[in-house]
């Protein structure tokens, strides 16, 4: 596909650009405004998030030791601390102590200007899961602080970043995410391989995120529930090649997966939610099989390649004019028309051909879990033992009738169809898909600068 850059049919001014281009940027300055409130406006850690914060911002000291190698970490130290006259890297445990977030917030800076890491990010990484982050969330929204969380959603969380933590450990993602920061390319989902590019394949952290410079990011996901965006609506397929025309049903589905990539940090790979809004045909009562089923709908006219009858053919979608659009309000991009009433997962999604991500917290789980089964559909067997009924097992709040309930049921899965080893074959495969990428592209130099050298040898 090679290098390409969309834009928009609408103008965007410079301003709604620059805003475009430093959302984290935006969410660090809510979740700073959130940490020094005062009054009744003030936030408070919950149980245990002080010292989960405060062991995350000491880690950060660890990160750029690990990374710039002997005698970094005691540089560092001195320069956090020019006062001290002993060894400074002592005066670390004065860290797992601060108990104010202010304080640990003024920690993150002061890191961040030594070691050149971006402030936001650090900061956006320490608070994540937090209350100061759920109260920056809702400053976002227009919703005010929000009520404290079940314990359920806390523990739930926990969970999958433990699932998350153990694929990343067995299959290498730190690795993975390292090849992604440094190596030249792109990634095609549909036919799931990478082709050459002077960008790479992935630069930034993805938390509150749409990709849009590049279609997919190469992280493993796993469809954790998909449910419908919209109506069902009748509309024909203009096939090419020979040219036919057949009447097909339309839909867009939304996938909700998770995922793992770098949540707060580019090379840190952590649990996410990823959402895809999926284009899905069927054609008398049977479902077309679409090679690229992320649509843009931002036109009467869908190009699309379906299989049919074992061959893949290109394809015009004729979404039609007559079919009242839905319009969409984006602060960034300004309004524009769908050609089906298909909403995005708004605010961070900005097309429906991007996918988006959140963050794994107690809030996210609440807000997308805590919802009835009905209209959605979980792909995973039914675990091992029913968790409503089943005594014997985890003492946990579990919604009746919620979605909550089959997650956590999938997450207690066994075998290969199961979700946690789901999750790690997506994981394996990615890592093996751009390794490979990796080895054919040092076999490519080799053999340029054996030739290279070779006419040297000529020389006389």
């Amino acid at each position: 596909m090679g290098d390409v850059v969309s834009f928009s049919k609408h103008a965007v001014t410079p301003a709604q650009e620059c805003a475009a281009a430093n959302p984290r940027g935006q969410e660090a300055a809510r979740l700073r405004r959130v940490i020094q409130a005062k009054g009744k406006a003030a936030v408070s850690f919950g149980a245990g998030e002080q010292a989960k914060v405060a062991a995350l911002v000491n880690s950060f000291i660890d990160r750029y030791a690990k990374q710039h190698g002997r005698g970094s970490m005691t540089g560092l130290c001195a320069k956090l601390w020019p006062e001290s006259f002993e060894n400074p890297t002592r005066r670390r445990a004065e860290i797992l102590q601060m108990k104010k977030a202010s304080t640990l917030a003024n920690m993150v800076d002061a890191i961040a200007q030594y070691t050149g890491d971006s402030a936001d990010n650090l900061l956006l990484e320490a608070f994540r899961g937090t209350r100061f982050d759920r109260a920056a969330a809702a400053l976002l929204q227009g919703i005010g602080a929000e009520p404290d969380l079940e314990e359920f959603w806390s523990v739930l969380s926990e969970t999958l970043h433990a699932l998350a933590a153990a694929v990343v450990r067995i299959e290498g993602l730190e690795k993975h995410q390292e090849r992604m920061a440094g190596l030249r390319g792109g990634y095609n989902l549909g036919s799931d391989s990478f082709f050459p590019s002077s960008a790479r394949p992935l630069i930034r952290p993805l938390a509150n995120w749409s990709e849009h410079w590049c279609e997919f990011p190469p992280i493993p996901s796993v469809v954790l529930f998909t449910e419908p965006q919209c109506e069902t609506v009748e509309r024909t397929l203009l096939l090419a090649d020979p040219e036919e025309r057949l009447p097909v049903a339309v839909s867009v589905c939304r996938e909700v997966r998770l995922a793992i990539g770098p949540v707060d940090h580019p090379l840190v790979p952590g649990p996410l939610f990823e959402f895809r809004s999926v284009l899905h045909l069927a054609a008398g009562g049977r479902p077309l099989q679409l090679r690229y089923p992320w649509p843009s709908l931002e036109d009467a006219e869908e190009d699309v390649e379906v299989e049919i009858d074992g061959t893949w053919r290109a394809a015009t979608l004729l979404l039609g004019e007559d079919h009242t659009p839905t319009a969409f309000k984006d602060d960034v991009l300004g309004s524009r028309e769908f050609w089906l009433p298909a909403s995005l997962e708004a605010p961070v999604q900005h097309g429906h051909a991007y996918p988006a991500w959140r963050p794994v917290t107690a809030g996210t789980c609440q807000d997308l879990l805590l919802r009835p089964v009905e209209g959605a559909c979980v792909p995973f067997q039914e675990a091992p033992y029913n968790v409503l009924t089943n005594r014997e097992g985890p003492d946990a709040f579990l919604p009746s009738g919620s979605l909550a309930v089959l997650i956590e049921a999938a997450l207690h899965g066994t075998g290969p169809e199961s979700l946690p080893e789901q999750l790690r074959a997506a994981a394996r495969q990615m890592v093996a898909r751009l390794s490979g990428w990796h080895v054919e592209q040092a076999a490519a130099a080799e053999s340029a600068h054996r030739t290279l050298r070779s006419r040297w040898e000529t020389w006389s």
